[in-house]
């Protein structure tokens, strides 16, 4: 079968066919620039983004190609990054920016589509797989109105840019969240104010009367009276999850997860865990076979 009808062109000819948009050559829309190659000791402290094969990997003072731009992943065993960038950056040599060839073709329109298919399938060879420009090129692109791309491009914009706030609103929200237990719980502040006669800063009456209002000594020093200290083994237990390779996991409403985090999901029927819990990685490499596999029943709680 010939390379415009795999791969990127099968996979968007089945999936945008039907709306009758022209499938072009991605070689007459696109030309795939080589980076240039930049060792992390030759980057100068700069607000320029460098960009590899994964996606950003460092800063510099000097950019190479000017911005917005598209930035794809060359080559390498992992997954090839679609990146897409605002300002002017530089590439290394294991990735290519994108660059138009038309006018009427939007860059972000172009972004998107190819993240949303992906790379990986069209890389060739083993030790160290690589994108060719020549198969990238021999792809098929759907490519709408002018008008129509920009109406897409501008929608799924609107998405990324709510889904960056609700980001940064939780990373905001989890510092916060983080600071208040070293408060409450490191530096015992509700504590201490009451033993100095104060009301705890920022705290109701109600949650003020939760605290202690004095010290006593203790083997980790001063601690709130009334506030025992044990031994985790004496209030906790570690539990060793269950074998369920990928291979027979069915998609389902409870979430699978491993020592490097969710991993799957599986049908509310089959758990095995049934509470909230805290799911721990293991640290010895020699054990790394053996990840620990715990299925919760809410999917919030991890």
């Amino acid at each position: 079968m010939p390379a415009a009808e795999t791969g990127l062109g099968a996979t968007l000819a089945h999936g945008f066919g039907r709306v009758h948009w022209p499938l072009v050559r991605s070689g007459d829309l696109f030309e795939l620039k080589y980076g240039r190659a930049l060792v992390e000791s030759s980057r100068r402290p700069g607000f320029i983004p460098v960009f590899g094969t994964n996606g950003q990997c460092g800063w510099h003072d000097t950019a190479l190609f000017s911005g917005p731009g598209v930035v794809l992943g060359r080559k390498g065993q992992g997954p090839l990054g679609v990146e897409w960038v605002k300002g002017d950056y530089w590439v290394i040599d294991t990735a290519y920016s994108l660059e138009r060839r038309r006018k009427d073709v939007d860059l972000k329109f172009a972004y998107y589509l190819i993240k949303y298919v992906g790379l990986n399938h069209l890389k060739d060879g083993t030790s160290n797989p690589t994108l060719g420009r020549d198969t990238f090129a021999a792809q098929l692109f759907p490519l709408p109105p002018l008008s129509q791309q920009l109406q897409i491009a501008h929608a799924l914009s609107l998405l990324d840019d709510k889904i960056d706030l609700n980001r940064r609103m939780n990373q905001t929200l989890e510092a916060m969240a983080q600071a208040l237990f070293r408060s409450w719980f490191v530096d015992f502040d509700p504590v201490r104010a009451k033993a100095e006669g104060r009301q705890p800063e920022g705290m109701d009456a109600e949650t003020a009367a939760l605290f202690p209002n004095r010290f006593v000594e203790s083997d980790l020093g001063n601690a709130p009276e009334e506030w025992p200290i044990k031994r985790l083994g004496d209030i906790l237990e570690l539990k060793r999850g269950y074998d369920l390779p990928s291979s027979q996991r069915v998609l389902g409403a409870v979430p699978v997860v491993s020592s490097s985090g969710p991993s799957g999901w599986q049908p509310v029927e089959e758990y095995r865990e049934v509470r909230a819990a805290v799911v721990t990685g293991l640290e010895h490499r020699e054990l790394a076979d053996y990840q620990p596999v715990v299925v919760f029943r809410d999917p919030e709680v991890y």
